[in-house]
């Protein structure tokens, strides 16, 4: 994978950086680097977690559920997460992988969890 562009800007990802530079450059991968960083993993889909739990790179870590919204043979759970079969069988998949997941859209709201949410039904 080639590197398209370098870049030091201290507020790391932004708006700019996302829409203006990614949109731009067609990224597929935007490293954040910095050594008094701990680290942010940020990914599209519950798949893509899952594939990184099953190599190992998601021990110790929990898994917030912050987005997934609205889309063909998606069904509404909360306000910000709408799932398909396939995404609540990823979300088995990443349970029994012993990855802790979770759902909260914004740090001051309920923590609600993996068991909670596949419970929920469509609504």
């Amino acid at each position: 994978m080639p590197i398209l562009l370098c870049r030091v800007d201290d507020r790391l990802i932004h708006g700019q950086v996302v829409v203006g530079w990614g949109a731009q450059l067609g990224l597929d991968l935007i490293a954040v680097i910095d050594d008094e960083l701990s680290g942010f993993i940020l990914a599209r889909d519950i798949a893509t977690m899952r594939r990184l739990a099953e190599h190992g790179a998601l021990a110790d870590i929990e898994v917030n559920l912050g987005g997934l919204h609205s889309a063909p043979g998606r069904q509404r759970v909360l306000p910000y997460l709408f799932f398909s079969d396939e995404d609540r069988a990823e979300l088995r998949r990443l349970k029994r992988a012993g990855v802790n997941v979770s759902a909260q859209d914004v740090p001051s709201a309920r923590r609600i969890g993996l068991d909670e949410l596949l419970e929920m039904k469509a609504g």
